[in-house]
């Protein structure tokens, strides 16, 4: 609970009165990006009433998209950001493997906001905004690594892979719903 308090002060957000019960509101990356989009949309508060992961995810997306879609020069009124995790996770999911090749991401992202400088490059920008992390990754000892893709926060890609499961729940193989349960 004083972490909460803390990360309130420092996003000038008036702190709740009791404790939070989702498990989310004891990481601090979280937090981070939950006070900081609150912060970022004019919030002095949590907004009232019952709020679950998803509204919270919602606001952090919309203002993701909006710091992200001025840095990158596209329209606000897309959901890029939103599109973009959605595309990650889909490869995920038909990879079964929640990291991904960087070059993939880089793809997927180019396809979605093309591109030709790393600068103002969609990829950039969500590593930026911590919505994603690279990683590199040795197989054996003195090998060069190779870099990947995650979600930063583990969370945000079992929201998105449920998600997808859930719309085309009749679709799905076993397979696919065994790798969203790991």
């Amino acid at each position: 609970y004083h972490a909460i308090q803390e990360f309130f002060a420092f996003y000038q957000l008036r702190p709740p009165v009791t404790p939070f019960m989702q498990i989310e509101f004891r990481n601090p990356l979280f937090l981070h990006l939950i006070c900081e989009s609150l912060n970022g949309e004019n919030y002095k508060e949590l907004p009232r009433g019952k709020l679950g992961f998803q509204d919270m995810l919602n606001i952090c997306l919309i203002y993701k998209n909006k710091i992200i879609a001025e840095r990158c020069d596209f329209d606000p009124n897309n959901s890029v950001v939103n599109s973009a995790l959605t595309h990650i996770t889909l490869k995920m999911i038909e990879n079964q493997n929640r990291y991904l090749k960087y070059e993939l991401v880089k793809e997927i992202t180019k396809s979605i906001h093309p591109t030709t400088s790393f600068e103002v490059s969609l990829l950039n920008h969500l590593e930026k905004e911590g919505l994603i992390a690279f990683i590199e990754q040795n197989k054996r000892p003195f090998d060069q690594p190779e870099k990947l893709c995650r979600f930063t926060f583990e969370r945000i890609a079992d929201f998105f892979i449920a998600t997808h499961l859930l719309k085309n729940e009749s679709k799905e193989t076993n397979e696919q719903i065994k790798f969203a349960l790991k």
